[in-house]
């Protein structure tokens, strides 16, 4: 299983109320949600907040998300930052974890969040309540979906197309920042966050052996409702 160990957050430009999101792509199941941080403002300890993930090794990319906290409805709360981690740079950090796991900072790196633009935050409204209604309702892609099954014709879907749009955008930036540390290629991510960043987010990944409580379980004899 991949474990993540949550340090701290910088530069918050708060009081902001929020939680991480985290998933692994492809998707399965629902995002594991931490719990939520207050009033957060600039510099902010997480108190290494410990999150465990299904880890089976065909994973493409870990995507977190910093979500504002509305206090009301979950599908209210919309992402504001995303870090996403391809699962090559996992492995090398927890490899480098496991090398030593009391010194913390093996395996440890500082990221810097991207925003999330409004648009985007307003689609996971539909992935919260579980459907998509221009997908499960509208008419064209029921046509598209016919069209494609008789003419053998591959149509991406809607949350596909969007994720390869999302995809792209985020090549752009990675491009962008790549011209601009020509002078310096050796400098860490920590020392490149943008401007328009609204947060650093320190983070540990150890990728550990899932245990099972069946073996354990035979150590405990007594029944729960005996009287002491």
């Amino acid at each position: 299983m991949l474990r993540l160990t949550f340090i701290a957050v910088t530069g918050v430009k708060g009081p902001l109320n929020f939680y991480f999101e985290v998933w692994t792509e492809p998707l399965e199941g629902y995002p594991r949600t931490s719990r939520i941080y207050n009033r957060v403002i600039g510099n902010y300890d997480l108190g290494a907040e410990t999150m465990e993930l299904d880890w089976f090794g065909d994973e493409t990319t870990l995507v977190i998300n910093a979500v504002r906290y509305s206090g009301d409805k979950q599908s209210k709360d919309l992402p504001v930052a995303e870090i996403k981690i391809p699962s090559s740079a996992i492995l090398r950090y927890a490899d480098e974890a496991k090398q030593s796991r009391e010194e913390m900072t093996k395996g440890c790196r500082v990221f810097s969040a991207d925003a999330i633009h409004p648009a985007v935050a307003g689609r996971r409204v539909q992935r919260v309540k579980g459907t998509n209604p221009i997908v499960a309702h509208g008419i064209l892609p029921q046509v598209l979906t016919k069209i494609s099954s008789e003419q053998g014709i591959y149509v991406p879907s809607a949350g596909e197309v969007n994720s390869l749009r999302d995809e792209n955008d985020r090549l752009k930036k990675e491009n962008e920042i790549l011209k601009s540390q020509a002078a310096g290629l050796g400098q860490t991510i920590s020392s490149r966050n943008k401007d328009g960043s609204p947060m650093g987010v320190t983070i540990r990944f150890e990728i550990l052996p899932r245990s099972y409580a069946a073996d354990g379980a035979q150590m405990f004899k007594s029944s729960s409702f005996d009287e002491a």
